[in-house]
């Protein structure tokens, strides 16, 4: 079961997650910058006790009420946003979100459910 848990708390977890997301497919974001808006409560940290893993989640207000999941991390590649996608739908509900949003390159998605809303290019310069 997911509780929502102080990131300072389990922080050597959260770091040692995020590190292993970063090497498999990098984000913009600095991994500081996801502690201090987790601290500052942007971003929600969820976890399992029982299982070194954790989920961070956004909810946002535009353009409708949804429930963004920033990140999940799992021990041994396992997928916590499927484990624990009943319960992360029944939360989003809780709090009156019309929908889900993951932001991810992996294809699997598709297969659980999830449809494709927007691909976004990006042109370095």
């Amino acid at each position: 079961m997911l509780r929502r848990a102080e990131v300072d708390e389990h922080w050597e977890m959260v770091k040692e997650g995020l590190t292993a997301i970063a090497k498999k497919s990098p984000f913009d974001c600095e991994i500081g910058k996801i502690r201090y808006d987790i601290r500052r409560g942007r971003l929600r940290l969820l976890i399992d006790p029982p299982r070194r893993g954790f989920l961070i989640v956004e909810l946002k207000m535009q353009p409708a009420k949804h429930l963004l999941i920033w990140m999940a991390w799992g021990p041994n590649g396992e997928n916590l946003t499927e484990r624990y996608l009943p319960e992360i739908e029944a939360m989003a509900k809780q709090v009156g979100a019309k929908y889900m949003e993951i932001r991810s390159k992996r294809k699997g998605y598709e297969r659980t459910g999830w449809t494709v809303d927007d691909i976004i290019y990006k042109k370095e310069l």
